[in-house]
């Protein structure tokens, strides 16, 4: 069994035993046994599943993290994670950050559009014009 702990900076999101556990991380999907060597990763935003000792899936929810996988133990550290045992119960969850993501970018662009034309002011006023 891999003892599989989804932690938040706040809570533990997921503390459970599993028989696997399947990740998107950043260089590809990876799939973990009990076995498995020791293993460390980043991920990216996505959803984990795993099967747990009943044989039942589990689905959690993350943005992003970190992955450490060391003996029986697979920690997950990720600054946001709802879990759930069924998979359309996440979707809120996916719809907000997704929501927030468009939120930042929009922000960021409008930043980004604004040192812009600062910077051709300050260049233009160097150049007297």
């Amino acid at each position: 069994m891999i003892r599989l702990k989804v932690m938040m900076p706040t809570h533990v999101v997921l503390q459970t035993q599993a028989l696997s556990v399947n990740v998107d991380a950043l260089g590809g999907a990876r799939g973990f046994l009990p076995h498995h060597i020791d293993f460390a990763c980043n991920l990216q935003s996505g959803i984990i599943s795993y099967i747990d000792e009943d044989k039942q899936e589990g689905f959690v929810a993350l943005d992003g993290g970190v992955l450490v996988k060391k003996g029986q133990n697979l920690f997950i550290s990720t600054p946001d994670a709802v879990a759930s045992s069924h998979l359309a119960d996440l979707e809120d969850f996916i719809a907000r950050k997704a929501e927030e993501d468009r939120k930042l970018e929009r922000s960021s662009r409008g930043t980004v559009a604004r040192l812009e034309v600062a910077l051709v002011r300050r260049m233009m006023e160097l150049q007297g014009t």
